[in-house]
Protein backbone atom coordinates (compact mmCIF):
# COMPACT_ATOMS: atom_id res chain seq x y z
CA UNK A 1 0.00 0.00 0.00
CA UNK A 2 1.27 3.46 -0.97
CA UNK A 3 -0.90 6.01 0.79
CA UNK A 4 -0.93 9.67 1.81
CA UNK A 5 2.48 10.74 0.52
CA UNK A 6 3.41 14.26 -0.62
CA UNK A 7 5.95 14.08 -3.42
CA UNK A 8 7.73 17.01 -5.04
CA UNK A 9 7.25 20.52 -3.59
CA UNK A 10 9.90 22.17 -1.46
CA UNK A 11 7.90 21.93 1.77
CA UNK A 12 5.78 19.30 3.47
CA UNK A 13 2.81 21.67 3.29
CA UNK A 14 2.56 21.16 -0.50
CA UNK A 15 4.18 24.49 -1.26
CA UNK A 16 7.15 25.69 -3.28
CA UNK A 17 8.96 23.96 -6.13
CA UNK A 18 11.53 21.24 -6.47
CA UNK A 19 13.75 22.08 -9.43
CA UNK A 20 15.17 19.18 -11.41
CA UNK A 21 17.39 19.83 -14.41
CA UNK A 22 20.73 21.47 -14.86
CA UNK A 23 23.56 20.25 -17.01
CA UNK A 24 24.55 16.59 -16.92
CA UNK A 25 26.86 14.38 -18.91
CA UNK A 26 23.99 13.00 -20.95
CA UNK A 27 22.63 16.40 -21.94
CA UNK A 28 19.59 16.77 -19.65
CA UNK A 29 18.46 13.16 -20.06
CA UNK A 30 16.73 12.98 -16.68
CA UNK A 31 13.26 11.55 -15.94
CA UNK A 32 10.79 11.99 -13.08
CA UNK A 33 8.61 9.31 -11.49
CA UNK A 34 6.49 10.42 -8.54
CA UNK A 35 5.52 6.82 -7.72
CA UNK A 36 6.83 3.79 -9.65
CA UNK A 37 5.58 0.33 -8.67
CA UNK A 38 6.24 -2.90 -10.61
CA UNK A 39 6.50 -6.70 -10.30
CA UNK A 40 3.73 -7.27 -7.81
CA UNK A 41 1.43 -10.28 -7.55
CA UNK A 42 -1.91 -10.85 -9.25
CA UNK A 43 -3.92 -12.05 -6.25
CA UNK A 44 -4.01 -8.99 -3.99
CA UNK A 45 -3.91 -5.68 -5.88
CA UNK A 46 -1.34 -3.10 -4.91
CA UNK A 47 -3.15 -0.04 -3.60
CA UNK A 48 -2.09 3.55 -4.39
CA UNK A 49 -4.28 6.02 -2.49
CA UNK A 50 -4.38 9.65 -1.41
CA UNK A 51 -0.98 10.73 -2.69
CA UNK A 52 -0.19 14.27 -3.86
CA UNK A 53 2.44 14.76 -6.57
CA UNK A 54 3.36 18.26 -7.70
CA UNK A 55 5.62 21.22 -7.12
CA UNK A 56 8.05 20.27 -9.89
CA UNK A 57 10.00 22.56 -12.19
CA UNK A 58 11.47 19.94 -14.50
CA UNK A 59 13.90 20.58 -17.36
CA UNK A 60 14.77 17.66 -19.61
CA UNK A 61 15.64 16.75 -23.19
CA UNK A 62 14.88 13.06 -22.66
CA UNK A 63 13.36 11.30 -25.68
CA UNK A 64 11.92 7.80 -25.91
CA UNK A 65 9.01 6.61 -28.10
CA UNK A 66 7.73 4.20 -25.42
CA UNK A 67 5.26 5.83 -23.06
CA UNK A 68 6.47 3.68 -20.16
CA UNK A 69 9.75 5.56 -20.58
CA UNK A 70 8.19 9.04 -20.58
CA UNK A 71 10.19 12.05 -19.42
CA UNK A 72 7.61 12.66 -16.66
CA UNK A 73 5.08 10.32 -15.05
CA UNK A 74 3.24 11.16 -11.85
CA UNK A 75 2.23 7.57 -11.03
CA UNK A 76 3.36 4.52 -12.99
CA UNK A 77 2.13 1.01 -12.23
CA UNK A 78 3.28 -2.21 -13.88
CA UNK A 79 5.21 -0.65 -16.71
CA UNK A 80 6.70 -4.07 -17.52
CA UNK A 81 3.27 -5.67 -17.90
CA UNK A 82 3.09 -7.20 -14.44
CA UNK A 83 0.94 -6.86 -11.35
CA UNK A 84 -2.54 -5.75 -10.43
CA UNK A 85 -3.35 -2.26 -9.14
CA UNK A 86 -6.04 -0.10 -7.54
CA UNK A 87 -5.25 3.59 -8.06
CA UNK A 88 -7.46 6.06 -6.19
CA UNK A 89 -10.48 3.81 -5.71
CA UNK A 90 -10.52 4.56 -1.95
CA UNK A 91 -8.90 8.01 -1.76
CA UNK A 92 -8.12 10.10 -4.83
CA UNK A 93 -4.55 10.78 -5.88
CA UNK A 94 -3.69 14.30 -7.03
CA UNK A 95 -1.22 15.04 -9.82
CA UNK A 96 -0.60 18.80 -9.91
CA UNK A 97 -3.60 20.86 -8.84
CA UNK A 98 -7.13 21.73 -9.89
CA UNK A 99 -6.73 25.42 -9.09
CA UNK A 100 -3.08 26.45 -9.57
CA UNK A 101 -0.07 25.60 -11.71
CA UNK A 102 2.20 23.30 -9.70
CA UNK A 103 4.06 21.38 -12.42
CA UNK A 104 6.14 23.06 -15.12
CA UNK A 105 7.83 20.85 -17.70
CA UNK A 106 10.48 22.45 -19.90
CA UNK A 107 11.52 20.19 -22.76
CA UNK A 108 13.97 20.66 -25.61
CA UNK A 109 13.06 17.67 -27.78
CA UNK A 110 12.16 18.26 -31.43
CA UNK A 111 11.54 14.71 -32.73
CA UNK A 112 7.89 13.82 -33.34
CA UNK A 113 6.43 10.96 -31.21
CA UNK A 114 9.59 10.67 -29.11
CA UNK A 115 8.76 12.39 -25.82
CA UNK A 116 5.86 12.09 -23.35
CA UNK A 117 4.57 13.56 -20.11
CA UNK A 118 1.89 11.43 -18.39
CA UNK A 119 -0.16 11.89 -15.23
CA UNK A 120 -0.94 8.21 -14.53
CA UNK A 121 0.49 5.31 -16.54
CA UNK A 122 -0.82 1.74 -16.16
CA UNK A 123 1.10 -0.84 -18.16
CA UNK A 124 -0.16 -4.03 -16.56
CA UNK A 125 -2.35 -6.57 -18.33
CA UNK A 126 -4.76 -6.90 -15.40
CA UNK A 127 -8.26 -5.74 -14.55
CA UNK A 128 -7.00 -2.65 -12.73
CA UNK A 129 -9.08 0.21 -11.37
CA UNK A 130 -8.16 3.89 -11.80
CA UNK A 131 -10.83 5.89 -9.96
CA UNK A 132 -11.40 9.44 -8.68
CA UNK A 133 -7.95 10.88 -9.41
CA UNK A 134 -7.37 14.53 -10.33
CA UNK A 135 -4.74 15.84 -12.75
CA UNK A 136 -4.21 19.51 -13.61
CA UNK A 137 -2.17 22.64 -13.12
CA UNK A 138 0.44 21.50 -15.65
CA UNK A 139 2.34 23.74 -18.06
CA UNK A 140 4.62 22.47 -20.83
CA UNK A 141 7.05 24.80 -22.55
CA UNK A 142 10.68 25.06 -23.63
CA UNK A 143 12.78 25.30 -26.76
CA UNK A 144 11.44 21.98 -28.06
CA UNK A 145 8.21 21.39 -29.94
CA UNK A 146 7.32 17.74 -29.47
CA UNK A 147 6.48 16.86 -25.84
CA UNK A 148 3.19 14.92 -25.91
CA UNK A 149 0.82 14.88 -22.92
CA UNK A 150 -1.60 12.21 -21.68
CA UNK A 151 -3.55 12.57 -18.45
CA UNK A 152 -4.21 8.85 -17.95
CA UNK A 153 -2.59 6.25 -20.21
CA UNK A 154 -3.56 2.57 -20.00
CA UNK A 155 -1.35 0.48 -22.27
CA UNK A 156 -1.86 -3.15 -21.28
CA UNK A 157 0.52 -5.77 -22.64
CA UNK A 158 -1.85 -7.87 -24.79
CA UNK A 159 -3.68 -9.03 -21.70
CA UNK A 160 -7.38 -9.60 -21.23
CA UNK A 161 -7.83 -7.37 -18.22
CA UNK A 162 -11.02 -5.31 -18.24
CA UNK A 163 -9.52 -2.12 -16.82
CA UNK A 164 -11.88 0.43 -15.24
CA UNK A 165 -11.13 4.15 -15.59
CA UNK A 166 -13.86 5.99 -13.71
CA UNK A 167 -14.67 9.38 -12.22
CA UNK A 168 -11.27 10.94 -12.86
CA UNK A 169 -10.87 14.67 -13.58
CA UNK A 170 -8.18 15.86 -15.98
CA UNK A 171 -7.77 19.61 -16.30
CA UNK A 172 -8.49 22.08 -13.54
CA UNK A 173 -11.66 23.79 -12.42
CA UNK A 174 -10.12 27.21 -13.15
CA UNK A 175 -7.81 28.65 -15.79
CA UNK A 176 -4.90 28.39 -13.35
CA UNK A 177 -5.48 24.65 -13.05
CA UNK A 178 -5.57 24.05 -16.81
CA UNK A 179 -3.34 21.75 -18.81
CA UNK A 180 -1.33 24.14 -21.00
CA UNK A 181 1.06 22.94 -23.69
CA UNK A 182 2.67 26.16 -24.88
CA UNK A 183 4.90 24.56 -27.49
CA UNK A 184 4.19 25.32 -31.14
CA UNK A 185 5.01 22.06 -32.85
CA UNK A 186 4.11 18.45 -33.52
CA UNK A 187 2.63 16.77 -30.46
CA UNK A 188 -0.61 15.29 -29.13
CA UNK A 189 -2.66 16.05 -26.02
CA UNK A 190 -4.94 13.28 -24.73
CA UNK A 191 -7.12 13.31 -21.64
CA UNK A 192 -7.48 9.53 -21.37
CA UNK A 193 -5.82 7.06 -23.74
CA UNK A 194 -6.64 3.36 -23.42
CA UNK A 195 -5.08 0.66 -25.59
CA UNK A 196 -6.03 -2.24 -23.34
CA UNK A 197 -7.98 -5.20 -24.70
CA UNK A 198 -11.18 -4.26 -22.82
CA UNK A 199 -12.12 -1.24 -20.74
CA UNK A 200 -14.86 0.58 -18.87
CA UNK A 201 -14.32 4.33 -19.25
CA UNK A 202 -17.03 6.08 -17.29
CA UNK A 203 -17.85 9.29 -15.46
CA UNK A 204 -14.59 11.07 -16.29
CA UNK A 205 -14.25 14.81 -16.91
CA UNK A 206 -11.67 16.24 -19.33
CA UNK A 207 -11.62 20.03 -19.36
CA UNK A 208 -9.58 23.21 -19.75
CA UNK A 209 -6.84 22.11 -22.15
CA UNK A 210 -4.94 24.78 -24.11
CA UNK A 211 -2.38 23.90 -26.77
CA UNK A 212 -0.94 24.92 -30.12
CA UNK A 213 -0.06 21.64 -31.82
CA UNK A 214 0.13 21.43 -35.61
CA UNK A 215 0.42 17.63 -35.65
CA UNK A 216 -1.40 15.99 -38.59
CA UNK A 217 -0.06 12.40 -38.58
CA UNK A 218 -2.31 11.54 -35.63
CA UNK A 219 -4.90 13.46 -33.59
CA UNK A 220 -3.60 16.64 -32.01
CA UNK A 221 -6.24 16.24 -29.29
CA UNK A 222 -8.60 13.58 -28.03
CA UNK A 223 -10.49 13.90 -24.78
CA UNK A 224 -10.86 10.11 -24.70
CA UNK A 225 -8.93 7.96 -27.17
CA UNK A 226 -9.85 4.26 -27.10
CA UNK A 227 -7.72 2.14 -29.40
CA UNK A 228 -7.44 -1.63 -29.22
CA UNK A 229 -7.19 -4.62 -31.52
CA UNK A 230 -9.74 -6.63 -29.55
CA UNK A 231 -11.98 -6.50 -26.51
CA UNK A 232 -15.18 -4.77 -25.49
CA UNK A 233 -15.31 -1.10 -24.53
CA UNK A 234 -17.97 0.71 -22.54
CA UNK A 235 -17.51 4.47 -22.85
CA UNK A 236 -20.24 6.10 -20.79
CA UNK A 237 -21.18 9.29 -18.94
CA UNK A 238 -17.95 11.14 -19.70
CA UNK A 239 -17.74 14.92 -20.21
CA UNK A 240 -15.23 16.70 -22.45
CA UNK A 241 -15.40 20.49 -22.59
CA UNK A 242 -13.59 23.83 -22.69
CA UNK A 243 -10.82 22.81 -25.05
CA UNK A 244 -8.76 25.35 -27.02
CA UNK A 245 -6.39 24.09 -29.72
CA UNK A 246 -4.88 26.80 -31.90
CA UNK A 247 -2.63 25.20 -34.53
CA UNK A 248 -0.28 27.19 -36.73
CA UNK A 249 -1.15 25.07 -39.79
CA UNK A 250 -4.13 23.38 -41.46
CA UNK A 251 -4.99 19.68 -41.34
CA UNK A 252 -5.03 19.27 -37.55
CA UNK A 253 -7.81 17.17 -35.96
CA UNK A 254 -9.39 17.47 -32.50
CA UNK A 255 -11.81 14.89 -31.09
CA UNK A 256 -13.98 14.80 -27.99
CA UNK A 257 -14.22 11.00 -28.15
CA UNK A 258 -12.18 8.98 -30.66
CA UNK A 259 -13.02 5.28 -30.98
CA UNK A 260 -10.52 3.07 -32.81
CA UNK A 261 -11.90 -0.21 -31.46
CA UNK A 262 -12.11 -3.21 -33.75
CA UNK A 263 -14.22 -5.72 -31.81
CA UNK A 264 -18.02 -5.93 -31.73
CA UNK A 265 -20.57 -5.14 -29.02
CA UNK A 266 -19.12 -1.87 -27.75
CA UNK A 267 -21.30 0.78 -26.09
CA UNK A 268 -20.82 4.56 -26.25
CA UNK A 269 -23.58 6.32 -24.36
CA UNK A 270 -24.56 9.35 -22.27
CA UNK A 271 -21.38 11.28 -23.03
CA UNK A 272 -21.39 15.09 -23.24
CA UNK A 273 -18.94 16.94 -25.50
CA UNK A 274 -19.01 20.70 -25.94
CA UNK A 275 -17.08 23.95 -26.26
CA UNK A 276 -14.08 22.85 -28.36
CA UNK A 277 -12.38 25.76 -30.11
CA UNK A 278 -9.84 25.82 -32.94
CA UNK A 279 -8.76 27.74 -36.05
CA UNK A 280 -6.75 27.51 -39.30
CA UNK A 281 -9.10 25.05 -41.04
CA UNK A 282 -8.48 22.36 -38.46
CA UNK A 283 -11.29 19.85 -37.92
CA UNK A 284 -13.27 19.28 -34.72
CA UNK A 285 -15.34 16.16 -34.10
CA UNK A 286 -17.48 15.64 -31.02
CA UNK A 287 -17.62 11.84 -31.34
CA UNK A 288 -15.62 9.94 -33.96
CA UNK A 289 -16.50 6.31 -34.76
CA UNK A 290 -13.37 5.34 -36.65
CA UNK A 291 -13.28 1.54 -36.29
CA UNK A 292 -15.36 -1.28 -34.91
CA UNK A 293 -18.99 -1.92 -34.12
CA UNK A 294 -20.88 -0.14 -31.37
CA UNK A 295 -24.17 1.26 -30.22
CA UNK A 296 -24.00 5.04 -29.82
CA UNK A 297 -26.93 6.34 -27.83
CA UNK A 298 -28.01 9.26 -25.69
CA UNK A 299 -24.85 11.22 -26.38
CA UNK A 300 -24.96 15.04 -26.48
CA UNK A 301 -22.65 17.26 -28.56
CA UNK A 302 -22.50 21.06 -28.81
CA UNK A 303 -19.89 22.61 -31.15
CA UNK A 304 -19.29 25.96 -32.86
CA UNK A 305 -19.64 27.83 -29.54
CA UNK A 306 -16.72 28.33 -27.16
CA UNK A 307 -16.61 27.93 -23.38
CA UNK A 308 -17.69 31.54 -22.87
CA UNK A 309 -20.81 31.05 -24.98
CA UNK A 310 -19.42 33.07 -27.90
CA UNK A 311 -19.53 31.99 -31.57
CA UNK A 312 -16.35 30.46 -32.94
CA UNK A 313 -15.93 32.36 -36.21
CA UNK A 314 -12.51 31.03 -37.30
CA UNK A 315 -12.64 28.72 -40.30
CA UNK A 316 -12.68 25.07 -39.27
CA UNK A 317 -14.52 21.89 -40.23
CA UNK A 318 -17.07 20.68 -37.66
CA UNK A 319 -18.42 17.14 -37.27
CA UNK A 320 -20.89 16.65 -34.43
CA UNK A 321 -20.76 12.87 -34.85
CA UNK A 322 -18.58 11.27 -37.53
CA UNK A 323 -18.78 7.66 -38.70
CA UNK A 324 -16.07 6.39 -41.03
CA UNK A 325 -16.00 3.48 -43.45
CA UNK A 326 -14.13 1.11 -41.19
CA UNK A 327 -16.71 1.61 -38.42
CA UNK A 328 -19.00 -1.25 -39.41
CA UNK A 329 -22.62 -2.00 -38.53
CA UNK A 330 -23.08 0.80 -36.03
CA UNK A 331 -26.33 2.00 -34.53
CA UNK A 332 -26.99 5.61 -33.49
CA UNK A 333 -30.03 6.10 -31.26
CA UNK A 334 -31.28 9.13 -29.25
CA UNK A 335 -28.20 11.30 -29.84
CA UNK A 336 -28.48 15.10 -29.75
CA UNK A 337 -26.18 17.37 -31.73
CA UNK A 338 -26.20 21.15 -31.96
CA UNK A 339 -23.81 23.02 -34.29
CA UNK A 340 -23.90 26.79 -33.82
CA UNK A 341 -21.93 29.96 -34.28
CA UNK A 342 -22.70 33.01 -36.40
CA UNK A 343 -20.27 34.95 -38.58
CA UNK A 344 -18.21 31.96 -39.74
CA UNK A 345 -15.20 32.79 -41.90
CA UNK A 346 -13.48 30.71 -44.59
CA UNK A 347 -14.93 27.93 -46.71
CA UNK A 348 -15.13 25.10 -44.18
CA UNK A 349 -18.34 23.07 -43.94
CA UNK A 350 -20.04 21.79 -40.82
CA UNK A 351 -22.11 18.65 -40.21
CA UNK A 352 -24.27 17.64 -37.27
CA UNK A 353 -23.84 14.03 -38.46
CA UNK A 354 -21.30 12.86 -41.04
CA UNK A 355 -20.91 9.35 -42.45
CA UNK A 356 -18.53 8.39 -45.25
CA UNK A 357 -19.42 4.70 -45.28
CA UNK A 358 -21.74 2.99 -47.77
CA UNK A 359 -22.81 -0.64 -47.87
CA UNK A 360 -22.38 -1.60 -44.22
CA UNK A 361 -25.43 -1.89 -41.97
CA UNK A 362 -26.28 1.42 -40.29
CA UNK A 363 -29.27 2.26 -38.10
CA UNK A 364 -30.10 5.87 -37.24
CA UNK A 365 -33.21 6.45 -35.13
CA UNK A 366 -34.52 9.11 -32.76
CA UNK A 367 -31.56 11.45 -33.23
CA UNK A 368 -31.91 15.21 -32.94
CA UNK A 369 -29.50 16.73 -35.49
CA UNK A 370 -29.46 20.53 -35.57
CA UNK A 371 -27.14 22.86 -37.49
CA UNK A 372 -27.69 26.58 -36.97
CA UNK A 373 -24.20 27.72 -38.00
CA UNK A 374 -24.19 30.75 -40.32
CA UNK A 375 -21.56 32.50 -42.41
CA UNK A 376 -20.09 35.96 -42.09
CA UNK A 377 -17.54 36.47 -44.82
CA UNK A 378 -17.30 32.70 -45.20
CA UNK A 379 -18.66 30.44 -47.94
CA UNK A 380 -19.02 27.12 -46.10
CA UNK A 381 -22.18 25.01 -46.22
CA UNK A 382 -23.74 23.72 -43.02
CA UNK A 383 -25.63 20.42 -42.98
CA UNK A 384 -27.77 18.47 -40.52
CA UNK A 385 -26.62 15.18 -42.08
CA UNK A 386 -24.16 14.08 -44.76
CA UNK A 387 -23.82 10.50 -46.02
CA UNK A 388 -21.70 8.87 -48.71
CA UNK A 389 -24.59 6.61 -49.77
CA UNK A 390 -27.71 4.73 -48.67
CA UNK A 391 -26.74 1.08 -49.19
CA UNK A 392 -27.33 -0.67 -45.85
CA UNK A 393 -28.99 2.41 -44.35
CA UNK A 394 -32.05 2.40 -42.11
CA UNK A 395 -32.94 5.88 -40.85
CA UNK A 396 -36.19 7.09 -39.29
CA UNK A 397 -37.84 9.04 -36.44
CA UNK A 398 -35.08 11.66 -36.46
CA UNK A 399 -35.26 15.45 -36.41
CA UNK A 400 -33.15 17.35 -38.96
CA UNK A 401 -33.21 21.08 -38.45
CA UNK A 402 -31.55 23.85 -40.43
CA UNK A 403 -33.20 27.11 -41.43
CA UNK A 404 -31.13 29.77 -43.21
CA UNK A 405 -29.09 30.58 -46.29
CA UNK A 406 -25.98 28.35 -46.46
CA UNK A 407 -27.71 25.67 -44.33
CA UNK A 408 -29.06 22.53 -46.03
CA UNK A 409 -30.81 19.51 -44.58
CA UNK A 410 -28.45 17.03 -46.14
CA UNK A 411 -25.60 16.03 -48.39
CA UNK A 412 -26.04 12.63 -50.05
CA UNK A 413 -23.40 11.10 -52.31
CA UNK A 414 -21.89 14.60 -52.71
CA UNK A 415 -25.23 16.10 -53.84
CA UNK A 416 -26.88 18.84 -51.79
CA UNK A 417 -30.37 18.10 -50.46
CA UNK A 418 -31.51 21.61 -49.72
CA UNK A 419 -34.80 20.77 -48.03
CA UNK A 420 -36.13 18.06 -45.77
CA UNK A 421 -38.43 16.74 -48.49
CA UNK A 422 -35.45 16.58 -50.88
CA UNK A 423 -33.62 14.48 -48.32
CA UNK A 424 -36.54 12.08 -47.82
CA UNK A 425 -36.93 11.58 -51.58
CA UNK A 426 -33.23 11.11 -52.32
CA UNK A 427 -32.49 8.85 -49.36
CA UNK A 428 -35.66 6.76 -49.44
CA UNK A 429 -35.59 6.95 -45.65
CA UNK A 430 -36.90 9.12 -42.80
CA UNK A 431 -40.56 9.03 -43.78
CA UNK A 432 -41.50 9.36 -40.08
CA UNK A 433 -38.76 11.86 -39.25
CA UNK A 434 -39.48 15.55 -38.66
CA UNK A 435 -37.97 18.89 -39.51
CA UNK A 436 -38.39 21.58 -36.85
CA UNK A 437 -36.85 23.68 -34.12
CA UNK A 438 -36.24 21.41 -31.10
CA UNK A 439 -36.38 24.36 -28.70
CA UNK A 440 -33.32 23.45 -26.67
CA UNK A 441 -33.07 24.86 -23.16
CA UNK A 442 -29.82 26.79 -23.75
CA UNK A 443 -27.84 25.65 -26.79
CA UNK A 444 -25.48 28.63 -26.90
CA UNK A 445 -24.71 29.08 -23.23
CA UNK A 446 -21.28 29.20 -21.60
CA UNK A 447 -19.68 25.90 -20.64
CA UNK A 448 -21.42 25.65 -17.27
CA UNK A 449 -24.84 26.54 -18.68
CA UNK A 450 -25.20 24.44 -21.85
CA UNK A 451 -28.57 22.66 -21.92
CA UNK A 452 -29.73 20.64 -24.93
CA UNK A 453 -32.85 19.24 -23.29
CA UNK A 454 -35.94 19.99 -25.37
CA UNK A 455 -38.58 22.27 -23.86
CA UNK A 456 -42.36 22.53 -24.08
CA UNK A 457 -43.63 22.96 -27.60
CA UNK A 458 -40.69 21.20 -29.25
CA UNK A 459 -41.38 19.40 -32.50
CA UNK A 460 -39.53 16.44 -30.98
CA UNK A 461 -42.03 15.76 -28.23
CA UNK A 462 -43.81 12.42 -28.74
CA UNK A 463 -42.03 11.76 -32.02
CA UNK A 464 -39.71 8.92 -30.98
CA UNK A 465 -39.94 5.44 -32.42
CA UNK A 466 -42.53 3.62 -30.28
CA UNK A 467 -41.08 1.01 -27.97
CA UNK A 468 -37.44 2.10 -28.32
CA UNK A 469 -35.75 2.56 -24.95
CA UNK A 470 -33.80 5.75 -24.34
Amino acid sequence: IIIGNIIGFSSSASGGLTTIGGADAGGLLNKIRGIDIINTGLITPSSIQGNTIGGFAHTSNYNNPFKAEAAFIGITAGHNGSGKYHIGNITANTIGSQSSNTITLTHGGTIEDQAWAIGIYDGSASADSIFNNTIGGITINGSGNALNFTGICVAGFSGTGNVAVKNNTIGGSTAAGSVNDLQTGLYSCYGIEVTNSSAQISGNTIRNFNFGSSKTTSPAFAGIYASAGSGIFQVTKNTVHSISGMPAAAGVSLHGLLLDITDDNNTVEKNFVHSIETNNDASVSGITANLGRAIYRNNVVRLGINKLGSPITASHIIYGIAQYAAANNNAFYHNTVYIGGSGAAGNSNSYAFYGNSNGNTRNYSNNNLVNERTNGAGTGTHYAIALAGISGLSSNYNNFYTAATSRFTGLLAAADQTTFSNWQLASGNDDMSVNGNPLFGNATGAAGLVNLAITAGSVCNNEALPGMAT
